[in-house]
């Protein structure tokens, strides 16, 4: 996607957000904010919302990945595919 395509989408997103309308690509309801990730259902497109959910998942990763963050601070490639190796495994244990 170039940047003016990005652009466009991204004033979009600002536009029905702002209109109360949801997402023009997904349908969903647009997110406000990176706290409204918590509870999922909203859309994910970039880069009208894709903002927040990646400042959630910065936020939410070393409260449920603490082991996984270097001693830095940093979050690795690395650590984010052990990440889903692990939520893979759990989702696979309760047979969902």
């Amino acid at each position: 996607m170039s940047q003016s395509d990005d652009m466009a989408a991204r004033l979009a997103g600002e536009l029905e957000r702002g209109g109360g309308l949801a997402c023009g690509a997904c349908g969903k309801p647009h997110a406000s904010s990176s706290a409204d990730w918590e509870h999922g259902g909203w859309c994910y497109c970039r880069p009208c919302c894709g903002r927040y959910l990646e400042e959630w998942i910065a936020a939410d990763f070393p409260t449920s990945f603490p082991d996984l963050v270097d001693h830095r601070g940093n979050i690795t490639e690395a650590a984010i595919d052990e990440a889903i190796r692990r939520l893979e495994r759990e989702v696979a244990e309760r047979g969902s």
